[in-house]
């Protein structure tokens, strides 16, 4: 959502929800976890530095109540299950992508 700019800065909110996965030691047998981290309605600044460039101003870092951390169950999966679908979903439509074809009817 964009807001009304002052002096120069550009305020916006953002709202998103982020996942990373740590691969962890499998030869220790530990896999690693994944974070499931959401930004509600965060404000950012942007404004512009003397080259021209966007400079992005905000808070950046998602912890406490707005994360939420599993242990991986083994190597390569996920704790989360929508998560296997989405990285399933977003290969897919990087491939249709890379390809240049019309996936629109396919389902994955």
């Amino acid at each position: 959502m964009k807001g009304t700019s002052n002096g120069g800065y550009y305020p916006f909110k953002v709202t998103t929800y982020m996942h990373d996965c740590g691969a962890g030691y499998p030869a220790n047998r530990y896999y690693g976890q994944t974070c499931l981290r959401k930004m509600e309605a965060w404000k950012f600044d942007m404004r512009k530095d003397d080259f021209g460039e966007w400079i992005v101003q905000g808070r950046f870092t998602v912890m406490g109540e707005d994360a939420v951390c599993k242990e991986n169950p083994s190597e390569g999966a996920r704790p989360f299950r929508w998560l296997v679908f989405q990285e399933q979903f977003m290969k897919q439509a990087k491939l249709c992508q890379n390809l240049k074809t019309n996936c629109q009817n396919k389902s994955f």
